[in-house]
């Protein structure tokens, strides 16, 4: 039927060509398969862990889903910079959610503490973390730049 359904758009954060005709309501392309089950295979009890993957800022959800795809089989799941995105758009929304249930901070903006540990990459899922978190109307990412478990609990206090 062709009929494009609501898609995550991430052009204005990545520049990809996100276009209604890759999400259709007859089928799940291939290279989006690829992507909801890497964001799946990421959790890991309590939290996320993962393989980083880069991958080009521009280009489309298949380009995304050829790096994941070019990695040996039984490997750690892939943690690429569009999964760190989509990882903190729905943190910012759960943490939204939760306190407007509680009935807290009602139009208040909720802070989010964003630390990194100090491998190469994770100040590109850092960042891609945080851009996903303020997608979110209401909620501000900050960032804490290097730092340990114990001292993000300590800041988030």
């Amino acid at each position: 039927s062709g009929v494009g359904v609501p898609c995550y758009d991430p052009a204005s954060d990545f520049g990809f060509d996100s276009r209604p005709s890759d999400c259709d309501d007859v089928n799940t392309p291939p290279s989006l398969s690829v992507l909801l089950a890497s964001l799946t295979d990421l959790i890991s009890g309590s939290d996320l862990r993962g393989r980083f993957v880069d991958h080009a800022r521009v280009g489309s959800v298949y380009s995304v889903s050829h790096s994941i795809r070019s990695l040996p089989d039984g490997g750690p799941a892939s943690l690429t910079p569009l999964a760190a995105h989509c990882v903190g758009e729905a943190f910012g929304r759960w943490v939204k959610k939760v306190r407007t249930d509680k009935g807290e901070g009602e139009g208040e903006v909720v802070e989010i503490c964003v630390g990194r540990d100090p491998r190469a990459h994770s100040t590109a899922l850092a960042d891609a973390i945080c851009r996903g978190a303020e997608r979110v109307g209401g909620v501000k990412a900050k960032y804490c730049g290097l730092a340990t478990t114990p001292s993000m609990f300590e800041f988030c206090r």
